[in-house]
């Protein structure tokens, strides 16, 4: 779509989940990724079922980190959060370790759930795109333009169950980033950057 005053192409779309037995969510391209004789998927996936045995909340896994030894991986520590009606509980978070015994995901921190997050109140995400794409294109000077005229990303739902507060997370052209309010529509917070040798180091 074009970004109207501002000239360039913007495109964004929302990040797929796959579900992984009745509770685990995940970006498969994240966590399945091509196997390199190390037995990561594997142990990934014996991690996947053990968790999701006993576990009784969905939850997003969103990182993790593999550990082995002799060149081979044997455990998987996986790090989530909430997944309420198809939204991400930022402040609610969960880890799982494949060597435990407990046979599913533990809370990292104590907070009681005040409410429950409903897709319903949120705008279409498309109706936010025209702000959004002319706040980008505005600040493209600031931005790793690696694509041309091009400003391309994702977003997702995610939620703050302690402030009550539903938003669309942008994350565009890989170092920037757009907040929008997903119940007015409007932008909250935006971070426009060309990526130091540091977000490169750790991309």
């Amino acid at each position: 779509m074009s970004s109207g005053e501002y000239e360039c192409d913007f495109e964004i779309k929302p990040l797929v989940f796959k579900k992984f037995g009745e509770h685990i969510y995940y970006l498969e391209d994240k966590f399945f990724k091509e196997e390199k004789h190390n037995g990561q998927n594997e142990t990934m996936r014996k991690c996947f079922e053990d968790k999701d045995s006993e576990e009784t909340q969905d939850i997003y896994v969103y990182n993790y980190i593999a550990d082995g030894r002799n060149g081979k991986v044997t455990d998987i520590q996986l790090y989530g959060r909430g997944y309420v009606n198809g939204i991400i509980v930022e402040d609610k978070g969960y880890y799982a370790q494949y060597v435990s015994k407990v046979k599913h995901f533990t809370r990292m921190y104590s907070v009681w759930r005040k409410h429950t997050p409903r897709r319903s109140s949120a705008v279409d995400p498309k109706k936010t795109f025209p702000k959004a794409a002319e706040l980008a294109c505005k600040n493209k000077h600031s931005m790793y333009m690696d694509q041309g005229n091009k400003i391309y990303g994702t977003y997702l739902l995610k939620y703050n169950d302690s402030s009550d507060y539903l938003y669309y997370d942008f994350n565009i052209n890989r170092y920037s980033s757009v907040r929008v309010n997903a119940r007015t529509g409007e932008i909250d917070k935006s971070e426009f950057k060309n990526g130091t040798p540091e977000d490169i180091a750790y991309d």
